[in-house]
């Protein structure tokens, strides 16, 4: 079967790029509430956050596909932006894949630079949370930017563990199960990231 990545853009002042992207796809027979719907909704919210000023530089949001089967959605809008011309704009990719399993951020980065701007942006906040480094370079939906220059992130969640993660890629996986303020929680964080991304130099 065929499906299509959903793709929303705010232009900025440059053509310079920050690139989010989300999976929209689950497992057969799971929900996938947050594997990975609340991520989009939080990517969603990004979005609308950002919608009333010009950043300087164009953000761009994916929604994309068939991440569960191997990243093929975002291979393929990687494959579209090198035909086109484009890949090279994108400075930074910020995956965002379940979010809502704790309050403890798991940021998968080989980029100390990200990795400290997220730390300093918890302190900053005083967010009731402990990021956690994986060191290493995402392979799954940033992984096609990356190879086209960009700066990666991916960022997952960890917390409450013990009732969350039996959860995943299971029937029980909905909506009912997911804690709104882990959803607010990655919204001040990222729309922040964001702000301070637009204003400093990549």
């Amino acid at each position: 079967c065929k499906t299509s990545n959903v793709v929303g853009t705010l232009p900025g002042e440059s053509e310079d790029e920050i690139l989010y992207i989300a999976h929209a796809d689950t497992v057969y027979a799971s929900p996938g509430a947050s594997d990975n719907t609340a991520s989009m909704i939080t990517m969603l919210m990004l979005a609308h956050g950002m919608s009333g000023v010009r950043p300087k530089r164009t953000i761009t949001f994916v929604a994309s596909t068939a991440e569960e089967g191997g990243s093929h959605g975002a291979k393929h809008y990687a494959e579209v932006r090198q035909k086109a011309g484009t890949l090279g704009r994108i400075k930074v990719c910020i995956n965002l894949d379940s979010l809502t399993y704790g309050q403890n951020f798991q940021v998968t980065t080989t980029d100390a630079g990200l990795w400290k701007l997220i730390g300093d942006i918890h302190k900053d906040l005083k967010v009731d949370a402990t990021p956690k480094l994986i060191e290493k370079d995402d392979t799954m939906d940033s992984g096609p930017f990356r190879a086209g220059g960009a700066r990666t992130v991916h960022l997952n969640s960890r917390g409450h563990d013990a009732r969350t993660l039996p959860l995943n890629h299971r029937p029980d996986d909905t909506a009912e199960t997911i804690d709104p303020a882990l959803v607010e929680s990655s919204y001040q964080i990222l729309i922040e990231m964001t702000r301070r991304l637009d204003a400093m130099p990549l």
